[in-house]
């Protein structure tokens, strides 16, 4: 008997829910025409008399959420999700996906980054043997300069087209527009960013394996010591966060770039506590630092905590991280010089050059050419 597509994506979803979900759990619902059929069964279950608590990634997901009689609730209400369920538009023999067609792709990137561990389903229409065969590639953007972002897009070599709905430009329920790019194939990701407890040792594997994900990672620590990790209820420590910072220089070489979100001045760093987040920097000793002061937000946990920091301490603390930055990343890319790299030549710059990345991110000036713009090509660093 031959199944229709319709008929396919119900069976897949449901063997999913059936096999992941247990009582308890907080769960993630998706969004699209497979993840429809997770969340019927879903509501099957709870009707059965199991107890979970769901975060969808849509504003449809959640009144078919409702409706199926599952409890919903915020993102913020939770401390994480345990299993997140969802669909994609295209799948490779890489197991490289296209998602958000559904437009719904914040918020499912914020439920993500909650969730440890995102199951995808995918039906065998979503196969396809490269990225873009059937389907765009979708970003969101802010609708503020989305004329500029589409220009910025373009120059990545792709061609942009505002998705529109009844005559007028499709919104987000984030309040977004979303720019459907179409390329010739896609030879390079970069993985903007990843929460530490997602990137697994079986997805560094498989990176290492051969993917086209370039040795280029953007890892959120928050801060390098257990005591404020714990207290602001980050579901790390940093021999976790050192773990999987040397299992990414094993997998793939000293060469792998390491950007490192950072956070000072959170409520209780004493100036021991910040040594500590400094000794820890130096000792894993990433290729780039992104450091923001704590901000106080009235309403929220950490503003009513005690060890409020002051402003002066906050900037003080910024500027010793920002040395640091400044010599990690000299200290890498001298590292790097006299090795051969693919860079990626982007657009003319001011001066009368052009520049692109190289896969480690290092960046790379010459003099303008346009037969170059948007090509891949081998230099010596």
């Amino acid at each position: 008997m031959t199944l229709d597509a319709a008929a396919m994506k119900k069976i897949v979803a449901e063997e999913a829910v059936n096999r992941y979900v247990k009582d308890g759990m907080n769960v993630g619902l998706g969004t699209g025409s497979t993840a429809y059929y997770a969340i019927k069964r879903i509501g099957e279950l709870v009707a059965e008399g199991y107890d979970l608590t769901c975060v969808a990634t849509s504003v449809q997901s959640e009144e078919l959420a409702k409706e199926s009689g599952i409890k919903v609730v915020g993102v913020d209400d939770v401390d994480k999700l345990d299993i997140t369920i969802d669909g994609a538009d295209e799948v490779d023999p890489k197991m490289q996906l296209i998602k958000g067609l559904g437009g719904a792709l914040l918020r499912e990137k914020i439920v993500a980054a909650a969730t440890v561990r995102e199951i995808i389903v995918a039906d065998d229409s979503k196969l396809v043997e490269k990225l873009g065969t059937k389907a765009p590639l979708p970003v969101e953007v802010l609708i503020f300069g989305h004329e500029h972002t589409k220009c910025a897009l373009e120059r990545q070599g792709c061609k942009a087209e505002l998705r529109m709905k009844d005559g007028k430009p499709f919104v987000t329920d984030g309040g977004n527009y979303i720019y459907d790019c179409r390329v010739e194939g896609i030879e390079r990701y970069r993985i903007s960013s990843i929460e530490p407890n997602l990137l697994s040792d079986e997805i560094i594997d498989w990176i290492a394996s051969g993917s086209k994900i370039q040795p280029h990672f953007h890892i959120p620590l928050q801060v390098g010591c257990d005591e404020i990790l714990e207290a602001m209820g980050r579901h790390y420590t940093t021999e976790f966060f050192k773990h999987k910072i040397d299992t990414l220089r094993e997998k793939l070489g000293d060469g792998v770039f390491i950007g490192i979100d950072i956070m000072v001045g959170l409520p209780g760093e004493t100036e021991e506590l910040f040594e500590k987040t400094y000794a820890f920097l130096k000792e894993i000793h990433p290729a780039f630092l992104h450091i923001f002061p704590y901000s106080r937000r009235p309403g929220t946990p950490a503003a009513e905590m005690d060890g409020q920091v002051s402003e002066e301490v906050k900037k003080h603390r910024v500027a010793v991280l920002e040395e640091l930055c400044a010599k990690l990343h000299e200290e890498f890319v001298e590292s790097q010089k006299g090795k051969k790299a693919l860079v990626l030549f982007e657009s003319k710059e001011k001066d009368g050059k052009m520049g692109g990345y190289s896969g480690n991110y290092v960046r790379v000036s010459r003099e303008y050419d346009p037969s170059l713009v948007g090509k891949i090509v081998e230099v010596t660093l």
